[in-house]
Parts: C-alpha cells; structure tokens; sequence
C-alpha cells in the first residue's frame, strides 16, 4: 500500500505504508491522534508525517485491505481463509476498529458456532489456533466449539 497521494506512512517491521489518514480514521485510536494539532514542519518520510508501529506487517496488509476494499471482505465466501482473521482481528483490537472487529468475531462464530450441530469440517482445522486468538483477542463465546473441535483431532 504506496498511495502517491496518501498523507502519512506507517512503518511496520521493514515495510512502510503511505495510506490515506481519513482512511485510519475508522480506529478510534487513530482518530484521536491525528486530531492532535501538528507542528508544520514534519520530521518523516517522503514529506509525510511518519508512524512506527510495533506490529506485523501481515496484520496491517490485511487490516489495510479492509479498510481500502470492505466490500471484498463483506462478500468473502465462507469459510474465510483463516489468516486473515488473526490479523483483522488483532489490530482491530489494538487500535479499536469496531467494524472490522466485527467482521473479524462474525467470521470466527461462522467457524465455530454455539450451535454444534452448525459446525462443520472447516471447524477442525485451527482450532488450537482459535482457542489461542479467543483467549488474545476476548472472543469467548467460540471456546465450546474450538474445544469441541480440537477434541476431534487426532494426534
């Protein structure tokens, strides 16, 4: 994500992201640091105001490609492929990304469902690595299933 027009870069491990402020602005995180009025002249990279973010990089691609094409990720066919929501759902988390969050924990209740009988073969695999994001990211409600699904694994 390189916008030749975007207005701040985001540094995350050895990747930078010149995005779109208004953009970031869905965190609420974000939106109360970029209301912090600026000084006018900026230290950063590229003449844009830089942000070094302690975070993966994977994370922030897919947080970023929510953010810049929700439409694709509302109409993903089921199931989502698992890595995106680890990392949707640990920035939406850190930086308050309610919607994406959303998406993120509606996506993990399709995979393990409250209702057993709901769940099918695409529960069985991740499901140690759910248990994990559920207990990182306060997703609860998926553990009866993860467990359940876990359980089934042979080893």
């Amino acid at each position: 994500f390189w916008f030749h027009d975007g207005d701040i870069i985001l540094g995350v491990e050895q990747h930078l992201f010149k995005v779109h402020q208004s953009r970031l602005k869905c965190s609420v995180i974000f939106s109360d640091m970029l209301e912090i009025p600026q000084p006018e002249v900026v230290e950063g990279v590229d003449g844009k105001p830089f942000v070094q973010l302690a975070d993966s990089a994977q994370d922030w691609h897919v947080a970023l490609r929510w953010m810049y094409d929700p439409l694709t990720f509302n109409n993903m066919p089921h199931p989502v492929p698992w890595a995106l929501l680890p990392s949707a759902l640990r920035i939406a988390n850190k930086y308050e990304i309610t919607a994406l969050r959303k998406w993120a924990v509606d996506r993990l209740h399709a995979r393990w469902p409250s209702d057993l009988e709901r769940m099918d073969t695409n529960s069985l695999p991740c499901a140690a690595e759910a248990i994990v994001l559920a207990h990182e990211c306060d997703v609860p409600s998926i553990l009866p299933a993860a467990l359940y699904a876990l359980s089934l694994q042979r080893w």
